[in-house]
């Protein structure tokens, strides 16, 4: 089996401050391994950012073993982190470029560096790197702007190249489409795609946003209060979610479940009873449910719900509105829950309350 790329085993890190102790990272262990993308979400102050500021060794860890691609990165002093930092580029929120310089020098500036300690990048080997990342980026034509020239967007694809400039085996991306449009994020995550698909690099991500979860990771770590709540398979996490905060990460995504005020208007709409059926996989989706309740001999009229791809797999919830006799949908339901999730709704209850 292949070994991670990146071991957090017990890992804590505590802050001191004038309120008292925070425990920031509050003994995580994750196994990220070569070659995945690799998300961890969580609210406000869950200790997500913290973590990466572990894995990069800008931050000490207090206590616990953390290994970054076969370096023991809580045992080492700041000098000895930096081999372990030129195989890490890192993506920020705010972009970070430097104002002075062009496009082209801000990605040229990890080379630069890393030039200092082993003289491999001389300029032609500079030059020709950076117009094959700018190429790569689809920024060829900006070499020569500066950042205040660039829209968001541009900006994060510049921040995208100078991370990948030094030929890093991993990509922190830190909230790295907080700052963007849902266009210019998808044209980001789609970057970030390519450069783990193209260029084989590990990235992990950072995020609020479970949609950057569901369009771009193989995994996820769910976080709170500086503890990993709960991690997975993306499509396990967004299909069978198990901790009250990962469902409402989940909800605000998906979106394909009627709320209460919802459920009050459907009624008042629809004389039928309301179900909420979950859709998992090709083999059970919505054909097979509308089949099911044809031949139970129910009607069923779509009134709510959404389905969407999940690393390729269909998943989501329809909500309908079901009319026949009560032994006819009675029966009609216990097929239906013989493969999937059945939820229903007091419609009578609602259309009681209304009168």
């Amino acid at each position: 089996m292949t070994e991670p790329i990146i071991t957090l085993d017990g890992v804590h890190k505590r802050f001191e401050a004038a309120s008292g102790n925070v425990h920031a990272v509050n003994g995580v262990n994750l196994d990220i391994y070569p070659g995945e993308i690799f998300g961890v979400i969580g609210f406000s102050g869950a200790g997500k950012s913290t973590l990466v500021r572990l894995i990069n060794g800008l931050e000490p860890t207090t206590s616990g073993r953390l290994t970054v691609n076969g370096h023991e990165v809580s045992a080492l002093r700041e000098k000895q982190l930096l081999p372990v930092r030129h195989d890490i580029g890192m993506i920020f929120q705010q972009f970070n470029l430097f104002s002075s310089k062009t496009v082209a020098d801000n990605v040229a500036y990890p080379l630069h560096i890393v030039n200092a300690k082993n003289r491999s990048w001389d300029k032609a080997a500079r030059d020709a790197r950076v117009a094959e990342l700018l190429a790569f980026v689809g920024l060829s034509d900006k070499a020569k702007a500066y950042p205040a020239q660039l829209s968001g967007g541009q900006k994060q694809r510049v921040g995208i190249a100078r991370a990948l400039a030094a030929n890093p085996r991993i990509l922190l991306a830190d909230e790295c489409t907080s700052a963007l449009d849902p266009q210019t994020t998808d044209e980001v995550l789609d970057l970030l795609r390519r450069a783990n698909s193209e260029l084989g690099v590990t990235i992990v991500i950072i995020t609020h946003e479970m949609d950057v979860v569901r369009n771009l990771c193989h995994r996820v770590a769910v976080m709170e209060a500086g503890k990993v709540i709960e991690q997975g398979e993306v499509y396990d996490i967004f299909s069978n979610p198990t901790h009250p905060t990962t469902r409402r990460f989940v909800n605000t995504s998906l979106k394909d479940r009627p709320t209460e005020k919802t459920l009050e208007r459907l009624s008042h709409h629809y004389s039928g009873r309301l179900v909420t059926v979950t859709i998992r996989d090709r083999d059970t989706g919505g054909r097979t449910v509308v089949h099911t309740l044809d031949e139970a001999g129910v009607r069923a009229d779509l009134v709510y719900g959404s389905i969407v791809e999940i690393t390729d797999r269909p998943y989501g919830s329809l909500t309908f509105a079901l009319t026949g006799t009560d032994d006819d949908i009675d029966h009609a339901l216990g097929l239906l829950r013989d493969f999937t999730d059945v939820e229903e709704h007091d419609a009578a209850g609602y259309r009681e309350a209304q009168r």
